[in-house]
């Protein structure tokens, strides 16, 4: 429950804006009342002819921690166009944004480990090294394993696959978007207190 417009009303929402009317009427007769929603004024338009609230989502303009005088502009045009849209209720922020600074470039890295030991087979110091890399990837000792990397690839004289791709600076990439979308988030408050 939420208070919408001063009354208590259960929310029940759908993570699309249905492309037929049709289907979206049904969503709506079947009970639900909230979807996401383009950040354009159509589709609100469109949310609000139903009777149902919507949620936009703010994407990476709500990251603030790169390009921050593009994204803040965005993030204001985006604010002041649809702040007062009598369908919105909510702002959403980029699902998983901090959780994929670990995850995408632990896959990566993941794919790299499974490489090294394709490219170690038969050579047992090479799948010694490619079996210690695994070892510290999966146990999340990131310092040792960049260090253990550098040296599988330097011994098979070959350059790192994803040479840009490190598991020891995740930490601080997170720090960095997590300040990034508080400043976001700030932002947005300042522009649309409601």
């Amino acid at each position: 429950m939420i208070l919408v417009e001063g009354r208590p009303r259960l929310l029940l929402g759908l993570y699309e804006n249905p492309a037929q009317d049709a289907d979206f009427q049904e969503a709506v007769r079947s009970g639900f009342n909230l979807f996401q929603s383009p950040a354009d004024e159509a589709s609100l338009d469109r949310v609000q002819r139903l009777g149902a609230k919507a949620w936009v989502n703010l994407g990476s303009a709500l990251d603030l921690s790169e390009k921050s005088a593009d994204r803040s502009a965005q993030l204001t045009r985006m604010v002041r166009q649809l702040a007062t849209h009598p369908a919105l209720l909510l702002w959403e922020g980029p699902d998983e944004i901090l959780w994929n600074q670990w995850y995408g470039p632990l896959e990566t890295l993941r794919a790299e480990v499974r490489s090294m030991e394709e490219l170690g087979r038969g050579e047992p110091e090479n799948e010694a090294l490619a079996r210690r890399c695994r070892r510290l990837l999966e146990r999340g000792l990131y310092p040792e394993f960049e260090e253990a990397r550098r040296a599988f690839w330097a011994r098979v004289g070959r350059n790192p696959p994803h040479p840009g791709v490190r598991a020891d600076t995740a930490p601080a990439r997170v720090e960095q978007v997590g300040q990034g979308i508080n400043a976001g988030i700030r932002l947005v408050r300042k522009l649309d207190p409601n």
